[in-house]
C-alpha cells in the first residue's frame, strides 16, 4: 500500500498546554495538507484543569477529526502515551501511529520524514535523532551521563525519544507490553523491532517553558533502566563482584607485605579493615539486588492494551468539516 494512502494516527499527549496544542494542530494541518482525511488525532488529555474537551474542543474540531481522551487524574507523560497508543490499536485507527509532544519542540515537518523512511508494512520503528539539542548546558551534560549509564548497565545505546512512528504491527507488539508504561524508548529497544533512526533537531516551545528538568530527568533515567531491570542487576552484581574479589587482592598483597617486612606500622590494619567494610557492603548490594530482581521477575505488569480503559474518564470525538484543501491553510493561521 502505498504511503500517501495510509492512515495515521497522530498519539498527543497534553498536559495544562491547550494553546500550544492548538498552534502544533495548525500547523500540522499545513504539512499534511494533502492527506488531512486520512489523520485522525489521539489527544490524551493528562489530567489538565479544566479539561481539554471543555477549554479547547471548538478550537480542535474544524481540520482534523480524532479524539480527546480526558484522563481520571494526571498519570505522566510515558503513561498518557501509553494510553493513547493502546486507544489506537484496540480501536484500528490506522495503519501508522505517530507519536510527538505537542508542544511544539517535536517538529511538524519532520513526520512526513518519519512516514516516509517507514517500508511499507515491515515490522520496524522509525525514530527520531536528536542531533541537536536546545536545553541549558548544565541539562546536556546529565543527558549524557544518563546515556552513558544506561549504556553501561543495560548493554543498549539509547539516542531518540518519545517522537517516533510505528506501523500497526509495531504499535500493537509493544501495546501488548507491561514495560511501556515506564519508558516508551527502552520499550523500543526491549521489543527488538529494527529501528530506523531519522536524524532531527529539537524545535523550541510555542507557550511556556520546558517541565524537563534535572530531577525529571534522572526519574526519566531510571525508569528507562527499570526496563531492563534484570540487566541492570546482572551487571550490577557482576560489578560487585569483582570489587570484592579486588578488596581480597588488595588485603593478601598487603599482608604479604607485612610479612616480608617491607609495610609501613597501620598499613595491613588499613587495607584490612577497608576491605572488610567494602566487603560487607558488596554481600549486601548482591544480596538486595537478587532478592529484586527475583521479585521483579514474578511479577508480571498488565500491558497497556488490556488496562488503558480504566485510566480513561471519557472520550470526546472531534470532527473535521469538509472545506477545499486550499482553505487549510487560512484555518491553521486563524486559530
Amino acid at each position: 500500500m502505498p504511503v500517501a494512502r495510509k492512515k495515521i494516527a497522530i498519539v498527543l499527549p497534553v498536559f495544562n498546554d491547550g494553546p500550544s496544542l492548538v498552534e502544533l494542530i495548525g500547523q500540522l494541518a499545513v504539512v499534511l495538507r494533502d492527506r488531512v482525511g486520512d489523520v485522525a488525532l489521539v489527544i490524551v488529555d493528562d489530567g489538565s484543569l479544566p479539561p481539554l474537551a471543555e477549554s479547547f474542543h471548538e478550537r480542535l474540531k474544524s481540520i482534523f477529526a480524532g479524539f480527546i481522551l480526558t484522563l481520571k487524574r494526571n498519570v505522566g507523560h510515558q503513561r498518557a502515551i501509553a494510553i493513547g497508543v493502546a486507544y489506537a490499536v484496540e480501536n484500528k485507527l490506522a495503519d501508522t501511529v505517530v507519536i510527538m509532544d505537542a508542544d511544539g519542540e517535536d517538529k511538524p515537518d519532520d513526520v512526513p520524514r518519519l512516514l516516509s523512511a517507514i517500508d511499507d508494512d515491515e515490522p520496524v520503528v522509525v525514530v527520531g535523532e536528536r542531533k541537536k539539542r536546545s536545553e541549558d548546558l548544565m541539562f546536556r551534560i546529565f543527558y549524557q551521563l544518563y546515556r552513558l549509564m544506561f549504556l553501561l548497565l543495560t548493554g543498549h545505546r539509547i539516542g531518540f525519544g518519545n517522537f517516533l512512528a510505528l506501523p500497526f504491527a509495531s504499535a500493537r507488539r509493544v501495546a501488548n507490553m507491561g514495560e511501556f508504561w515506564l519508558s516508551l524508548p527502552a520499550t523500543i529497544l526491549r521489543s527488538r523491532v529494527p529501528i530506523i533512526e531519522v536524524p532531527t533537531e529539537r524545535g523550541k516551545r510555542f507557550h511556556g517553558t520546558s517541565q524537563m528538568n534535572l530531577v525529571c530527568l534522572v526519574v526519566h533515567g531510571l525508569r528507562a533502566m527499570a526496563v531492563f531491570v534484570e540487566n541492570v542487576l546482572t551487571r550490577i552484581i557482576l560489578g560487585a563482584l569483582a570489587l570484592l574479589l579486588l578488596c581480597i587482592v588488595a588485603s593478601a598483597i598487603a599482608i604479604i607485605q607485612k610479612f616480608i617486612g617491607i609495610a609501613t606500622p597501620g598499613w595491613v590494619t588499613t587495607v584490612v579493615g577497608v576491605s572488610l567494610v567494602i566487603l560487607v557492603a558488596t554481600v549486601i548490594l548482591c544480596f538486595v539486588s537478587l532478592a529484586i530482581s527475583i521479585a521483579g521477575g514474578a511479577q508480571s505488569i498488565a500491558p497497556p492494551i488490556g488496562a488503558f480503559q480504566a485510566q480513561i474518564d471519557h472520550v470526546t470525538q472531534i470532527g473535521s468539516q469538509s472545506r477545499p484543501p486550499g482553505d487549510i491553510r487560512n484555518a491553521a493561521v486563524a486559530q
